[in-house]
Formats: C-alpha cells, sequence, structure tokens
C-alpha cells in the first residue's frame, strides 16, 4: 500500500460511491464549523486534516492500476469510534472475489488451498493461505461456502493471480470461475448486525454474499454487493445510529491494537506460512495434499519451533511511533549495531493514551536481543511483544469481563 502519494481521488465512473463520499464530508464540515468554530484537533493518525470537505484517498499498492481507498471522511477520532461504539461502514474498494461452482469445486479447492475445505457447512467463512510449490504464502483468502459455490475474497492486487492459479489446476473437471466486479463493504462494530440487516432488507438479491468476520481486528461482516444495489446498500447501512463510514487510517489504528498482520503490508510472497504467525488460523494440519505442503507440514515439526523470521508486536518508547519501514537494530551499549528487522505497520493507539505499537519483521537473531528503533528524534529502545499484547489493557479487561459473565450464565 503506497500511503504517501498524492490523493489519487476517483471519480463516479470508477466509484459509485464516489459522490455519497463527498456528500458526507461535505456534511461532516458543515456541522463542524457551526458547532465547534475555529478548533484545531491533532489528528489521531498522522496530522491534521487535509483537504477540507473533501474524503482523503490513498492508493493501494504500487501502478496505475491499484485502486484508490478512502483513508478518512472526517475526523479520525469519530470513524474510530464507530467501530467500537456503532458500526463502521468500509468502502473495501482494495477487496476483490473470485466465485468457484461446479460438481468438482470442493476437491478443487481442497487440493489447492491449505485450510480443510470439505468439511465447511454452508455459509460458514474461513480464512486460508494459498502457497507456492515451495510453501510460501501467495494469497490469504476469506473463503465463503454457499449452496452451489464457494466465494473467495482477497486484496484485488493478488485476486487475479489466486485466479489463474485456480484456472490452472482444472483438468476437466467440472468447475467454472467467474471473477464477479461485487463491490465490498465491511460493516464492523456492535450494531453490524442492525446495519446488516437494514441494508439487506433494502437491496434484497442486490447483495450477492455475506461473510462474516471473526477476527480479533474486526468483528462483523464483508458484504459483497452488486454494483447497480451498493448505493442504496450504503445509504440505508450508514442512516442507521451510531453508523459512520470510515477510511483506511481509522481501520488501521483498530486493526493495529488487535496485533492482526495483513497480508502485502506486514508479510508478502516470500514468507512462509509460519512466519506469519497466523498458521493455526490459516493452515489445516489433518487435510489432504495442496501445493507447498511438504515444506510447511516440515516447519510444523522443527525440532526447536522456530524460523529464519517472524512477525511480531512492537511497543515503542513513549510519544514515539517510527514510520513503516523502520529499521531495528541491536543494542550495543546504547549504541546502534546491526539490522534485526523493521517495522511494517505502526500508529497510536487511542485506548492505550495513544502509545506507540506496531507490527514489523524480526530474524531470529533477534531472539533475546536488546532492540533499538530508529525513529526522527533518533534509536530509542523497543519492546517485542506477542501480538495479543498489543490490545490495550482496557480491552483485554472488557473481553475477559465478558468471557467470564458468559461462562456465569453457561
Amino acid at each position: 500500500m503506497n500511503a504517501d502519494e498524492a490523493n489519487p481521488s476517483p471519480n463516479a465512473s470508477e466509484n459509485p460511491l464516489f459522490e455519497l463520499h463527498q456528500a458526507w464530508s461535505q456534511r461532516a464540515e458543515q456541522a463542524r464549523a457551526q458547532t465547534v468554530p475555529e478548533v484545531q484537533r491533532p489528528g489521531a493518525a498522522e496530522g491534521h486534516r487535509v483537504g477540507g470537505a473533501e474524503p482523503r484517498w490513498i492508493r493501494w499498492g504500487e501502478g496505475d492500476d491499484a485502486p484508490p481507498v478512502v483513508a478518512m471522511f472526517d475526523a479520525i477520532e469519530l470513524e474510530y469510534a464507530a467501530f467500537r461504539r456503532g458500526v463502521a461502514v468500509v468502502d473495501q474498494t482494495q477487496r476483490g472475489c473470485v466465485q468457484v461452482a461446479g460438481a468438482d469445486a470442493e476437491d478443487l479447492l481442497e487440493r489447492l488451498l491449505t485450510q480443510k475445505i470439505g468439511d465447511m457447512k454452508e455459509g460458514e467463512v474461513r480464512d486460508s493461505f494459498r502457497t507456492s510449490r515451495k510453501g510460501r504464502v501467495e494469497d490469504d483468502l476469506r473463503v465463503l461456502r454457499r449452496p452451489n459455490d464457494f466465494v473467495l475474497a482477497s486484496d484485488v492486487g493478488s485476486m487475479g493471480k489466486t485466479f489463474q492459479a485456480i484456472d490452472a489446476f482444472v483438468f476437466g473437471e467440472d468447475v467454472e470461475l467467474a471473477q464477479p466486479s461485487w463491490r465490498s463493504v465491511g460493516l464492523y462494530g456492535p450494531k453490524a448486525t442492525e446495519a446488516l440487516a437494514a441494508g439487506l432488507a433494502a437491496v434484497k438479491e442486490g447483495a450477492e454474499a455475506v461473510l462474516l468476520v471473526d477476527e480479533p481486528a474486526h468483528q462483523g461482516f464483508e458484504v459483497l454487493v452488486r454494483t447497480e444495489a451498493v448505493r442504496e446498500f450504503w445509504t440505508v447501512a450508514t442512516a442507521i445510529e451510531n453508523a459512520r463510514p470510515a477510511g483506511w487510517f481509522a481501520q488501521n489504528l483498530i486493526r493495529l491494537e488487535a496485533g492482526q498482520p495483513r497480508f502485502g503490508i506486514d508479510f508478502n510472497q516470500e514468507f512462509l506460512p509460519h512466519e506469519t504467525d497466523l498458521v493455526h488460523q490459516r493452515v489445516s494440519f489433518t487435510k489432504g495434499c495442496y501445493p507447498g505442503q511438504e515444506v510447511v507440514a516440515r516447519m510444523q515439526h522443527l525440532a526447536d519451533g522456530s524460523t529464519k523470521r517472524r512477525v511480531v508486536g512492537f511497543h515503542f518508547p513513549e510519544g514515539e511511533v517510527p514510520p513503516a519501514g523502520a529499521p531495528i537494530l541491536r543494542d550495543e551499549d546504547g549504541a546502534p549495531g546491526e539490522v534485526l528487522g523493521q517495522v511494517t505497520s505502526s500508529g497510536p493507539s487511542p485506548m492505550a493514551s495513544s502509545r506507540g505499537i506496531g507490527l514489523g519483521v524480526l530474524v531470529k537473531a533477534a531472539q533475546g536481543a536488546s532492540l533499538l528503533v530508529v525513529n526522527e528524534a533518533g534509536p530509542g529502545r523497543v519492546e517485542v511483544v506477542e501480538r495479543s499484547e498489543l490490545v490495550p489493557p482496557v480491552l483485554r479487561e472488557s473481553e475477559e469481563d465478558s468471557e467470564a459473565s458468559d461462562q456465569e450464565a453457561s
């Protein structure tokens, strides 16, 4: 993802929601001017809001074909709050999908993906890697089983290659492939179910697929909607109480607070599943063969259980948020030594007094070492933590209380 590029705003022909996005930002700007004129706020992600009453866009990936994604509509704090207290409605223009139908679709996907497909129930969603013959991650997929087909959702940058990979596995089997141009809308937060019901009632058959998202970063749904119906779906979903359109900046803070690595940001096609720290959520070790299975299985049974590198969580020095790409160095009595890794994503945690947190990659030699991160102000100590420790204490306590209440009720 290229977040440093100038605002690559699309037009209405490229994005059917473009005019609705503009209208929302304009209304928010007008409301702010009427209620709190001349107010200045620091901006939770990267400084003050720019662009006036226009949504801010970033390009998702490299090249002219990379889709523009809304970075922020209005105040990031309000968009972040929608994830936590209401429902954040996200225009996921960076998402694409593949339909796999036919009598042999299940068997084909079972032979191609790392996740077990054959025992999936209708309506069930599972996350899976697609790996190369060398066991490297080539895509990170969300798989939905429907009555007559499977829907695979992922970022558009890798979806085309997944389509080609599936097609290459077809040798006379009864399999039909399609890449429909459905629009992906994310509904995340405590009121996601209410927003989904309202949207589905409004567009009926216009919503093609609903994928339950049950991961640390986002609780809610990814809805694939026909292009001609997405305006109505979006309008209704954003109209319920405590609903708000949200962009990538707020969504990224939620992701970081959950310690959720993302393909294309925190790891790429050079990584083995075990190096992503997501292997147990994406890989089944009780299924049949798939490309690269021998490599993945061998990594699972390493004597020391370690890999050459791994995705980890970081707590940064107070007041610092090193940017993606910042090197992680060995601390040699306060002086920076050899490079042992780098920051891949970072941000201030709103639920932890804006403390800098992040994800990154460290090589095996970093295990047990004292580490420094290079920031604008110079090197500062960085603490390596488990991804689960990126969850702010107030949220961990809330989750524990909720689990305790569920156990008492049962």
